[in-house]
C-alpha cells in the first residue's frame, strides 16, 4: 500500500470514529478550508502569554475569535482534547467555544478583557478563520526516516525542524491531521507547541 493510500484510509477510518463536537451557536465561523496542501498553513501569532498581553497585540475589538491554548498539567491529563472545565471556564465568563483542538487548546470567541481571568498558557491570533494549523512535536518509536518527513508533508504540514537523536520532527500541521498521525503504528506521541508558564504565572 502506498503512502497516500494509507494517509487516506486513515482518515476514513478517523472519520467514522471521531467525536466531533461542531461548534456553538454565536461563532459565525465559515466552512472549514480542509486542504491539505502546506502552503495553505496559517498558524497564529503569539498574543498573550503566562497572564499578559504581548506589547501591541491586544485586539483592538471588545470580543474576539483567539485559539486558546491551556497544556497539560501533567501525564494525567489528556492529549488530545481540552478537559471540561477548560470549557467551562471560557462559558462561564460569557465566551464560546467554537472549536475543539485535537489537544488542550480551543477556539472561542471572548471578550478580551476577560482573558486575563483564564488559566491559560497562551492565546494566538486566528489569520485566517477557515484554517485550524498548531506547531506540534512528533516522537517515534524508532529512528526518523525520510518517508516521516514526507508523510508529515502528505498530511499538509511543514516540517520545520528534525531531531534526529530523540527520533522526533516537529513542524506546522492542520488539526485535522493530528489524530491521523496518533492513530499510526510508528509514532509515539503528537505535542502541540506552546507556551509553558511556571506555577503561579497563568491567569
Amino acid at each position: 500500500m502506498t503512502r497516500l493510500a494509507s494517509v487516506a484510509l486513515a482518515f476514513a477510518f478517523l472519520a467514522g470514529c471521531q467525536n466531533s463536537t461542531g461548534p456553538e451557536d454565536g461563532c459565525g465561523l465559515p466552512p472549514p478550508d480542509t486542504s491539505l496542501d502546506p502552503g495553505a498553513l496559517r498558524v497564529g501569532a503569539l498574543i498573550f502569554a503566562c497572564g499578559r498581553w504581548v506589547e501591541g497585540k491586544k485586539p483592538s475589538e471588545r470580543q474576539a475569535i483567539v485559539d486558546i491554548f491551556f497544556g497539560r498539567r501533567g501525564p494525567e491529563d489528556p492529549p488530545d482534547r481540552p478537559r471540561a472545565e477548560h470549557l467551562f471556564s471560557i462559558r462561564n465568563r460569557g465566551g464560546t467555544v467554537c472549536h475543539q483542538f485535537n489537544f488542550p487548546a480551543v477556539r472561542a470567541r471572548i471578550d478580551v478583557d476577560r482573558v486575563r481571568e483564564l488559566r491559560v498558557n497562551s492565546v494566538h491570533e486566528v489569520p485566517d478563520l477557515r484554517r485550524y494549523d498548531w506547531n506540534v512535536t512528533v516522537g517515534y518509536r524508532r529512528p526518523l526516516q525520510d518517508a516521516d518527513s514526507a508523510q508529515f508533508v502528505d498530511l499538509g504540514g511543514e516540517v520545520r525542524s528534525r531531531f534526529e537523536s530523540i527520533n522526533a520532527l516537529s513542524g506546522a500541521l492542520p488539526d485535522r491531521s493530528i489524530p491521523v498521525l496518533r492513530n499510526m503504528e510508528t509514532v509515539e506521541y503528537v505535542e502541540a507547541q506552546g507556551v509553558w508558564c511556571l506555577a503561579g504565572t497563568a491567569g
